[in-house]
């Protein structure tokens, strides 16, 4: 049921952008002269419409850090020293936290490496070679902080020998995205080749502007923590994320999922105009295939077919997709996420083991008792999956504090946490709590 109600906010919102998006092309059509103009819904359109920058090299440049300020400062150029630094402060005093002018040139910094990196809409990354390389792929984290901290602790931070992948949907929901994204990033500088984010569709502006009681949340978060222009760097930085990324030539990994229209190859996806917001609909082929990376799930049976519980214009793809797009991509295998498998297991196996949906955030949302998980790729491209229950974040802040100091403790070969009866029980009530007032609020849309 919470699955359901979760996947309620996020049809309401597709239904919603399908209405308006046509009521624009109705409108274009009657005003001819608009319907040349950029997509005023880009990152980079609205940012210099609000007079926010556009130039990544001087980001930051503006902002002065307080006398009083208690976090961490950053020197360029980034020194491991320095990252592993924020990073204790981050494990240790989440709640305070880092500069908005550091934010802005951790940003600035990243979204520059990133352009001149990405030549398409598809990203290659190489499993890191030799006895200790790995790829570690991580799903959906949605701002929980404790399931990120708790990864990092038991597979090591990024560094030569071990790459990371975050495979979209860092945002929303939970209070902590920024922080995961300042880590990802900061190690994204100082390891260019180790470390990628490919967008998820909350990865979005649309999305992000919603409540988190709604499945937005990071608009919030910014404004809590920054402000409303480093919100906006943000975006833009969300709008350069590559659509899907390529392991190795053998193994593709995108957020949502494949594609309504059959041949289609890893060419056509790098050739997609990705530097804009989601599209809402799907007419065009580009627009298609952008959104199917966002937005499509699998299915058990043949075929593509409409996935109304996720809103317009969404579908589900059949084990004969993907084995027909692996094949004539010569690759083995399809990683996503974008979901809570039903099993509440943190991963699962699909299409005859040619698909694998992973994710991140254990007890999602603090109500639905899964387990997260991320898939690990080794030098020979073999890979397992690590499962896991986070501690709760106020655990792990002590168990940091404890440590007293910035390097990571070593790994925790304890048994993986289970939830409670009672912790089960309490979560049950919120849930119920929760899909009382959605559907409540539901019924009042109605009348």
């Amino acid at each position: 049921t919470w699955n359901a109600m979760d996947m309620e906010e996020e049809s309401q919102f597709l239904d919603q952008s399908a209405t308006i998006s046509r009521v624009e092309h109705m409108l274009r059509a009657y005003h001819p002269s608009s319907s040349a103009t950029p997509n005023g819904n880009s990152a980079v359109a609205l940012s210099i419409n609000g007079g926010v920058s556009t130039d990544y090299g001087n980001w930051g440049s503006d902002m002065t850090v307080e006398p009083d300020y208690k976090g961490p400062h950053i020197k360029w150029p980034l020194t491991l020293d320095n990252v592993q630094n924020v990073l204790h402060h981050i494990r240790t005093n989440p709640d305070v936290s880092v500069h908005k002018k550091y934010v802005a040139e951790i940003l600035g910094k990243a979204c520059t490496i990133m352009n001149a990196e990405l030549k398409d809409s598809v990203y290659d990354i190489e499993v890191p070679s030799g006895p200790n390389g790995k790829l570690v792929i991580c799903g959906d984290t949605h701002g929980q902080l404790a399931d990120y901290l708790w990864v990092l602790k038991q597979n090591g931070e990024p560094d030569e020998d071990t790459g990371y992948l975050m495979n979209g949907d860092v945002a929303d929901r939970g209070d902590d995205a920024s922080e995961i994204l300042i880590i990802t990033l900061m190690y994204k500088i100082l390891y260019p080749k180790r470390v990628m984010i490919n967008r998820g569709n909350h990865e979005n502006l649309e999305m992000n502007r919603r409540s988190s009681e709604h499945g937005g949340g990071f608009f919030d978060e910014c404004r809590s923590k920054y402000d409303a222009t480093v919100f906006m760097m943000f975006q833009q930085f969300f709008e350069i994320l590559p659509l899907a990324t390529v392991v190795s030539q053998r193994v593709f990994v995108v957020h949502g999922g494949l594609y309504r229209r059959d041949g289609v190859l890893v060419q056509h996806i790098r050739t997609i105009n990705r530097r804009r917001q989601c599209p809402t609909t799907t007419e065009a082929i580009e627009d298609a295939l952008m959104f199917d990376c966002l937005w499509a799930d699998p299915q058990d049976f043949p075929g593509v077919s409409r996935a109304a519980h996720r809103g317009a214009n969404c579908i589900r793809f059949g084990p004969d997709v993907t084995k027909r797009f692996l094949g004539n991509n010569s690759m083995s295998l399809c990683i996503r996420s974008h979901e809570v498998p039903n099993s509440l297991r943190g991963f699962e196996d699909r299409h005859d083991g040619r698909l694998i949906t992973v994710f991140t955030a254990s007890n999602y949302c603090g109500q639905t008792g899964n387990y997260g998980a991320v898939v690990i790729f080794h030098s020979d491209m073999s890979y397992t999956v690590e499962e896991h229950m986070a501690p709760p974040i106020e655990v792990l802040v002590q168990e940091y504090r404890r440590s007293g100091k910035a390097s990571n403790p070593a790994r925790s070969e304890q048994a993986l946490k289970t939830v409670s009866p009672m912790e089960m029980n309490q979560s049950k009530d919120k849930m119920v709590g929760d899909i009382q007032d959605k559907l409540r609020q539901k019924i009042v849309q109605h009348k």
